[in-house]
């Protein structure tokens, strides 16, 4: 087990268990796509001690907010709660973790909830969009995606979720990562009395191999219940261990990152062609994708005014103070988001999954700046050089 201690004045800590179990891992402990996830639901059930009612009543007394999410690479569970509570509420979230009941009379209750939710998914026309970008531009395990299909969901037996939990929910595939004031060697105690002893044994065996698209290629979906079409284009960019990483992020927020960015400043502002236009860029450690979105009622129109603006940039590049601008927005967002204790956290799980460097504030600052003018400019062509996704949600005629 890996545990990760990062420090903050909160007088609130964050407590987070990570397993390498997110949906990526159900092909090959051969359970069905959705399992991760289901799991992710099922283990918030009840403990051999307590009840789902008591497990939540016990954190809720302590002050302690808790939730957890799945991934395609990982599952994460996680509180919030006031620093003088938190050794009863790690006993309490532990008990969870290590003893799940798995009770037979929720299996088929929660199976329902889960179908409700991805029916959500289905009428929410921005998580179309994203699920058909992502299944579009990856031959990777990012084309499926982390709740699975009604047919998934379906065949999932209570025997899938307890060989699941078997294989990945242990001691060698966890990470605890917590952001507290309290002292390291005090956490350090509390998660050896509760969970397991600190050896800093994890075997990180998820690669990174994110193939994207080798050419062009356009896909139309259409619905009755919809006005105005939602589209996305996406192009695939480098990786975030690449030298470029932040001069991609310097184009990013230039084009179409706020109100004062290229695109929206022209698509919306100048020639009214959409309600939303922005752009932003989706990284790992192997690849990429460079994405702009955008909702309009004339899709064609807006698209060839965006390649206008594309082939504009790429033959003028940008100005010092678009250069300026666009690094201090970055500064302002990475300062504002690292003063959250839980985007510490995820900072530091992501790197140790991804095999890379947990970079500082002032690493990050420093690479930002030194982004030149040539440096944006040569991004924006390896970009645009490459082939094209287009993604429609459009009207049915």
């Amino acid at each position: 087990m890996k545990l990760l201690v990062s420090k903050t004045k909160s007088k609130l800590t964050n407590f987070s268990v990570v397993f390498q179990a997110g949906s990526v891992r159900e092909e090959s402990v051969g359970v069905p796509n959705g399992t991760a996830h289901f799991l992710e639901h099922y283990l918030f059930k009840g403990t051999e001690k307590r009840s789902q009612f008591e497990l939540n009543r016990s954190m809720a007394f302590f002050g302690a907010d808790v939730n957890a999410y799945t991934s395609h690479d990982r599952v994460c569970y996680y509180f919030s709660c006031p620093t003088e509570n938190l050794e009863q509420c790690v006993e309490i979230f532990s008990d969870m973790i290590k003893n799940p009941a798995f009770p037979v009379s929720e299996f088929e209750k929660e199976k329902s909830v889960i179908l409700e939710e991805l029916q959500s998914n289905l009428d929410d026309n921005d998580t179309v969009l994203s699920n058909e970008l992502f299944s579009n531009m990856y031959n990777s395990f990012y084309d499926k995606t982390v709740i699975g299909t009604r047919e998934d969901i379906q065949s999932i037996q209570i025997e899938h979720i307890k060989q699941f939990y078997n294989e990945l929910y242990k001691k060698s595939n966890m990470i605890v990562s917590v952001v507290s004031a309290e002292k390291e060697s005090t956490i350090k105690d509390i998660v050896e009395k509760y969970l397991y002893a600190v050896d800093d044994v994890f075997e990180r065996d998820l690669k990174y191999d994110s193939k994207t698209i080798k050419k062009d290629r356009n896909v139309k979906i259409t619905r009755e219940e919809i006005e105005q079409s939602l589209c996305v284009m996406a192009w695939p960019c480098r990786s975030n261990k690449h030298k470029d990483h932040y001069a991609t992020l310097i184009f990013k927020t230039m084009f179409g990152s706020g109100m004062d960015s290229i695109l929206f400043q022209s698509i919306r502002e100048d020639k009214n062609l959409a309600y939303h236009v922005g752009a932003y860029a989706f990284t790992d450690s192997s690849s990429g994708m460079f994405a702009i979105n955008y909702y309009t009622s004339m899709p064609s129109v807006a698209k060839d005014a965006i390649n206008v603006e594309v082939q504009k940039f790429l033959k003028d590049g940008c100005s010092d103070e678009q250069l300026q601008r666009a690094k201090n927005k970055i500064k302002a967002h990475l300062y504002g988001s690292m003063e959250k204790p839980s985007n510490i956290s995820s900072a530091r799980v992501v790197a140790l999954l991804e095999g890379v460097r947990n970079k500082s504030l002032d690493f990050i600052s420093k690479k930002i700046d030194s982004v030149t003018k040539e440096d944006v400019s040569r991004v924006s062509k390896d970009i645009f050089s490459g082939p094209t996704l287009l993604v429609e949600i459009v009207k049915s005629e």
